[in-house]
This record gives C-alpha cells, structure tokens and sequence, in this order.
C-alpha cells in the first residue's frame, strides 16, 4: 500500500522565520479577499481611510546623498 513518511523537518532559524513570513502573506490575502466581498455587500462610505507607516531605524540606513 502507500507507505507513510514520518520523517521531522528540521529548519534553520533563518528558515523558520522566512516560513513565518510566507504563512502570514497567505492569511493576509485571505483578509484582503475576505475585506473585499464585505465591501461589495454594504453601502461606500464618504470617509476616507489613511494608513501610516512606521519605520524602524535601526532597520534601515543613513540615508546616502549623491553629490
């Protein structure tokens, strides 16, 4: 019959986290799919939603200026 592997996948720290990143993407597409047929079913709205954005600065560099 079908024989069964029941090896354990063993990741690396690095591998672990880049998977993080990928199953979070997936569910965030589900989120956005899930906003979109929310927003079919009710009425826009006048408002207008803002987003902001945070950046961490130990992430990102001295900003480099070309002369």
């Amino acid at each position: 019959m079908t024989e069964q592997v029941t090896q354990e996948v063993v990741l690396t720290p690095d591998q672990r986290r880049r998977l993080g990143h990928v199953y979070r993407l997936i569910l965030s597409w589900r989120r956005e799919r899930k906003n979109k047929t929310e927003q079919h079913s009710q009425p826009e709205s006048t408002e207008v939603k803002t987003q902001s954005v945070q950046i961490n600065s130990e992430l990102v560099g001295p900003i480099e200026r070309e002369a």
